[in-house]
């Protein structure tokens, strides 16, 4: 990840067999902050990318990451 000076982040989003985006907890994500052509289908779990956009990424692909949550 270009002009990054840390290691990825991971947001709590997984890709569902109907394309959505949800959760760890099922719900559904209703923001979405996509990188250009993201998602591309390229994987099923969300990292931040380039101008803290979104990519999806396969989770084998993310070894160190930081969880990100709200409560």
């Amino acid at each position: 990840m270009v002009g990054r000076p840390y290691d990825p982040v991971y947001i709590d989003g997984e890709k569902q067999p109907d394309d959505t985006w949800r959760q760890e907890d099922g719900f559904l994500l209703t923001y979405s902050n996509w990188y250009p052509n993201e998602p591309n289908g390229n994987g099923n779990c969300i990292q931040l990318c380039t101008g803290d956009k979104w990519c999806d990424v396969r989770v084998g692909l993310i070894q160190d990451v930081t969880y990100s949550w709200e409560e």
